[in-house]
């Protein structure tokens, strides 16, 4: 039997683990997304890519990982999928060491197709989380973003 120190431990990790919260928030307000987009065969994850690359053109993959803050194994794996699709294309660099991505014509009609579905998810998404959290999230995220 779990000593009185154990289970305080443990009960303070299980109650007030902030990790835990927002990777399940993530994980339900992923959902909505991801729901909206499913007519597209789209997945909010590959989404969030291809507006990052439209948005940075001519980002490398690493810059890329970076500003989405995903591990470089699992940007390879999303990438191939939306290359495969022909919603971002690559370019080698003028060196050849690396390569350079932007979306393509379809990627940016695939993009303007979703719009609606992507706001449904979005409205319901703030509507969950309310205008105040919504602020406080968009400022945190900013903050985050200036210490990477």
């Amino acid at each position: 039997m779990a000593n009185k120190t154990d289970t305080d431990l443990l009960s303070t990790m299980a109650t007030d683990c902030l990790g835990f919260r927002v990777r399940r928030l993530n994980r339900i307000v992923s959902a909505y997304y991801d729901d909206g987009l499913r007519p597209f065969k789209a997945k909010l994850s590959q989404v969030n890519l291809l507006i990052i690359v439209w948005r940075f053109e001519n980002i490398t993959p690493s810059e890329l990982s970076k500003i989405a803050q995903i591990d470089t194994s699992t940007l390879s794996r999303n990438l191939e999928r939306i290359i495969a699709r022909d919603w971002i294309q690559s370019t080698p660099s003028a060196d050849g060491r690396s390569y350079h991505l932007s979306v393509t014509t379809s990627g940016k009609k695939m993009l303007k197709n979703i719009y609606p579905a992507w706001k449904k998810a979005q409205k319901k998404t703030e509507k969950l989380l309310g205008n105040e959290l919504v602020k406080d999230i968009k400022q945190l995220d900013q903050k985050l973003l200036n210490t990477v």
